[in-house]
C-alpha cells in the first residue's frame, strides 16, 4: 500500500509539474508573440525564421489584431518559400484583412506562391501596394496576379522587378 500511495504521490507531481511547464511555454509563446506584433506594429518590418513565421500565423487569425502593413524579409526561412507564402496568403484571405501594404522582395515564391497571391489580392478591398521584386515569378505568375487586378481596384502599385515575366506575363 505504501509504495502505491508513493507512485500515486509522484505521479500527481509529476502531472502538477508538467502542467507548469506547459504554463511556462504557453506565456513564453504568448510573450514572443507580443514581440513580434509590437515590431511589425511599430516598424511594418520582420526578419522571419520558421518559429516567428508560426506564430505570426496564429497572430494573422486572431481577429483582435490589425496589421496595415507587413515588410518581410525571409531571414532564416527554412521551409519552402512558395509554401510560407501560400500560409500567408491562406491567413490573410480568412479573414477580413485590412492590409494596405504587403511586401515580399526576394521571397522565392515561383508561381504557386503568386497563384496564392493573387487568391488573396481578388478577395481583399484594403489592399494598396504589393511589392514582388526578385520573387523568380515568371509569366504564368505574374498573369495569374494580373488576373486577380480585374477584381481588385483598390492596388495603386504593383512592384514586380527582377522577376523573369517575359511576354507571357504582360497583360
Amino acid at each position: 500500500q505504501r509504495k502505491s500511495f508513493v507512485n500515486r504521490s509522484f505521479s500527481t507531481m509529476s502531472r502538477k509539474h508538467a502542467a507548469h511547464e506547459m504554463e511556462e511555454l504557453h506565456n513564453h509563446e504568448d510573450q514572443e508573440m507580443e514581440e513580434i506584433y509590437n515590431t511589425i506594429q511599430t516598424t511594418g518590418y520582420m526578419s522571419l525564421d520558421t518559429r516567428k513565421f508560426d506564430l505570426l500565423i496564429q497572430l494573422l487569425n486572431d481577429p483582435t489584431r490589425i496589421f496595415k502593413r507587413l515588410q518581410f524579409r525571409r531571414g532564416r526561412l527554412t521551409s519552402d518559400h512558395t509554401n510560407v507564402v501560400a500560409r500567408l496568403s491562406e491567413a490573410l484571405e480568412s479573414r477580413s484583412s485590412q492590409l494596405e501594404e504587403l511586401d515580399l522582395e526576394s521571397f522565392k515564391t515561383n508561381d504557386g506562391g503568386a497563384h496564392a497571391l493573387s487568391n488573396f489580392v481578388k478577395t481583399t478591398s484594403s489592399l494598396c501596394k504589393l511589392r514582388l521584386n526578385d520573387c523568380k515569378i515568371d509569366g504564368t505568375g505574374a498573369f495569374l496576379i494580373g488576373e486577380s487586378l480585374h477584381t481588385n481596384t483598390c492596388i495603386q502599385k504593383l512592384h514586380l522587378d527582377n522577376n523573369s515575366i517575359g511576354d507571357d506575363g504582360a497583360i
